[in-house]
C-alpha cells in the first residue's frame, strides 16, 4: 500500500512501514498515517487533502497514543475501518478553499467588523458587530467553537459568533445548508484550520460556505 506520513516522529513510523511491506511515499498515496497533536492532522488534511487519514493522537503527557502503541496499530492497516467526516467549502473573491474543522471570518484590529448571516437566504443575523464568525464542522465542534460556545455538536453546520457586542446564540444549521456572510463595514480575514494563508474580505464581500467533499478517517485516540 501507498503511504505517506505526517509526523515528527516520520522516520520511525516510515521504518515500520516499510518492514510491514508497505512503500513510503508522498505522491499519490492511498492512505496517511498522521501521529501527533491536531495540529499535525490538520497539516497531514492539508498537504493530501481528502486522501483516507490513520489519524493516531499523541500528547505530549501521553495520556494518548504512545510510540510503543504505534506499531500496533500500524499492524492493523489492512483491516481498518473508517468513517467519513465531512468538510467545508468556501467561495471568496472565486477563490475556493477546504476546511476540515472550521472557517473562521474574523476582524482586522482596531474595528469590529459588521456582518450579516443568511442560511439558505434567510437572514439570521443583521448587522452583527464583533470580531467576527466561526462556522465549524462536528469534527471541529470541539475546537474553536468549543472555545466560543462551550458545546459540542454531532451533526450539521455549527455556527459560533466571537465577541459581538449583543450576545447571540450559536446555530447549528442542517448539513445541505448554504450559508452566506455578508461584510457590511470595516475589513477583515478569512482563515481557515491550520493554515498559514488568509484571504482578506472587505465592505460588500460575500463569503459562501457549504458542505464539501468528505474525508475518510480513522482515529486512535486513547481517553
Amino acid at each position: 500500500m501507498r503511504i505517506a506520513v505526517e509526523s515528527r516522529r516520520e522516520n520511525s513510523i516510515a521504518e515500520t512501514l516499510k518492514r510491514l511491506g508497505h512503500k513510503v511515499t508522498g505522491w499519490n498515496p492511498e492512505l496517511v498515517v498522521a501521529f501527533g497533536g491536531d495540529g499535525t492532522f490538520l497539516r497531514a488534511e492539508r498537504i493530501y487533502p481528502n486522501v483516507p487519514k490513520l489519524f493516531i493522537y499523541s500528547s505530549e503527557t501521553c495520556k494518548s497514543c504512545c510510540v510503543n502503541d504505534v506499531e500496533n496499530i500500524l499492524q492493523k492497516i489492512p483491516g481498518l475501518k473508517f468513517r467519513e467526516e465531512m468538510k467545508l467549502d468556501a467561495v471568496i473573491h472565486g477563490k475556493r478553499i477546504s476546511a476540515l474543522n472550521e472557517i473562521n471570518v474574523h476582524y482586522n484590529p482596531p474595528r469590529a467588523l459588521r456582518f450579516d448571516v443568511r442560511i439558505n437566504g434567510k437572514l439570521m443575523a443583521e448587522n452583527a458587530i464583533g470580531d467576527g464568525v466561526v462556522v465549524a464542522t462536528p469534527f471541529g465542534a470541539s475546537a474553536y467553537f468549543h472555545s466560543i460556545t462551550g458545546r459540542r455538536f454531532t451533526k450539521g453546520i455549527g455556527i459560533a459568533f466571537n465577541n459581538l457586542t449583543k450576545k447571540m446564540r450559536a446555530i447549528i444549521a442542517k448539513e445541505n445548508s448554504e450559508i452566506e456572510i455578508i461584510v457590511k463595514r470595516e475589513n477583515g480575514i478569512v482563515a481557515w484550520d491550520d493554515s498559514l494563508k488568509t484571504i482578506p474580505i472587505k465592505e460588500g464581500d460575500i463569503i459562501r460556505i457549504h458542505k464539501g467533499a468528505p474525508v475518510k478517517v480513522c482515529l486512535f485516540k486513547k481517553a
